[in-house]
């Protein structure tokens, strides 16, 4: 098993410095950042100073996690004991509102665990018992696929909302990558996203999973798991949901959104032919590139051609990650960002470094980068605005939102180019799937 970050390892924050923190987690919400230079209406002032109290709650909940030695646990690679604390496993089928593709009959049911949520001393901080119990019933199923799960080596999770034109690119790129199967969050999009999803359900390669209401699916995660997850973040839930219902058929699963692309920076031949260097790890954290307009007014055919001009690397937003989670050790999303593991897991970058939490500085390029369309052209910044947010319905995107992004944007970058160049673009047949 790795070691645990120790308490006295270096803290990338004090890399980049308090005040940028504060800022990319502004910059990562969307709700912008004000300054002497800029005046905000109170409207955007009283939303940034309720989104900042909340995220720097859950920064002071992770720091004590951070400080905190890790608790024996079952050996991993083996089936958790059970006592009368923990309780019996159990895999129960769970209703759920979803239309899927055809799969494996193997790993359908998702897991359930009746473990008590009563927390004892010796119990890893910030993970209850219950999700403890999920990780390890994840872990002993996984390893009995022995590298081949049902679902596919690498599943991709997304909230997506109205965005039912952008989907066919998305899906049919990263299919081209790789990624086995794609678990669509559809959070009451309107215009319906099923007429799009169709030909991908029926290729066994997409699950189309409606969002339940967000107090409904409070009580549902509560009910899984004892935790209780805050019910303004849908985008959060919706990952809880994807790993409470799905996590156990994949090796890994990418948490992102519909905007970011990932683009194969070295001579790998397919993102699963990266990921198997990193299954000793909980998980490997993928820098941000933030890409601006290119100048674009109206909606481009094609994201990775039309939009070159992106942040300079050493751009602080750049710093920020997402997480390709390894669903043998991952216990929970902990924000759009993060997530939390077994003790002695944790996120890497592709140089093997230990991320700190969402922050990984310098941003690393050198295997995989994120590239954020944050934007894209007029025509779809307003529709992005009309959405709102994904986090919450109290969100808003705002025109500093543009202004910042396209300020920002001076880099001409063209490794999105050349992915269309090797992997091509269009449609994806059934062979892209599993690359060699």
């Amino acid at each position: 098993m790795r070691k645990p970050l120790s308490q006295g390892s270096t803290r990338r924050t004090a890399v980049i410095g308090g005040w940028a923190i504060l800022t990319a987690l502004a910059l990562s919400q969307g709700w912008g950042y004000g300054g002497p230079a800029r005046d905000h209406t109170p409207q955007q002032q009283r939303l940034a100073s309720k989104q900042q109290r909340h995220f720097q709650q859950q920064q002071q909940q992770q720091q004590q996690s951070s400080t905190l030695p890790a608790p024996e646990m079952p050996p991993v690679g083996r089936k958790a004991r059970h006592d009368k604390h923990s309780g019996k496993r159990s895999s129960k089928l769970s209703s759920s509102s979803t239309k899927h593709g055809s799969s494996s009959s193997r790993g359908d049911a998702p897991l359930t665990s009746d473990v008590s949520c009563a927390r004892r001393p010796s119990d890893p901080p910030n993970i209850t018992p219950r999700e403890v119990d999920l990780q390890q019933q994840r872990l002993a199923a996984l390893e009995q696929f022995e590298g081949q799960p049902p679902g596919g080596y690498v599943a991709a999770c997304a909230i997506v909302k109205d965005q039912a034109d952008e989907l066919p690119e998305w899906l049919d790129y990263h299919r081209r990558l790789g990624v086995s199967h794609f678990y669509v969050m559809d959070d009451h999009s309107q215009p319906s996203l099923e007429a799009v999803l169709a030909p991908y359900i029926k290729a066994g390669v997409a699950t189309h999973r409606a969002l339940p209401e967000k107090a409904d699916a409070q009580r549902a995660i509560r009910k899984a798991t004892c935790h209780e997850p805050y019910i303004g973040h849908k985008q959060l839930m919706a990952y809880h949901l994807c790993l409470l219902e799905f996590g156990h058929r994949h090796q890994w699963m990418a948490f992102f959104d519909i905007d970011e692309f990932f683009v194969i920076m070295d001579n790998s031949s397919s993102l699963p032919a990266v990921l198997r260097d990193y299954e000793a790890y909980g998980g490997l954290g993928v820098n941000w590139r933030m890409f601006g307009s290119s100048e674009h007014v109206k909606r481009q055919p094609n994201t990775l051609s039309a939009y070159t001009k992106c942040y300079p690397p050493d751009h602080v937003e750049n710093t920020l990650i997402k997480t390709v989670a390894n669903m043998q050790y991952l216990a929970r999303m902990a924000g759009p960002h993060d997530a939390l593991f077994a003790p002695g897991y944790h996120t890497v970058n592709s140089l093997r470094a230990p991320v700190d939490r969402w922050l990984s500085a310098p941003a690393d390029y050198s295997r995989l980068a994120l590239h954020h369309y944050a934007i894209k052209s007029r025509q779809d910044f307003a529709s992005k605005a009309a959405r709102g947010d994904s986090m919450s319905d109290e969100g808003k995107i705002v025109e500093d939102f543009w202004e910042r992004i396209e300020a920002g944007s001076t880099d001409n970058c063209t490794a999105g180019e050349e992915m269309l160049r090797r992997f091509g673009s269009g449609p994806a047949d059934d062979k892209a799937q599993n690359p060699a």
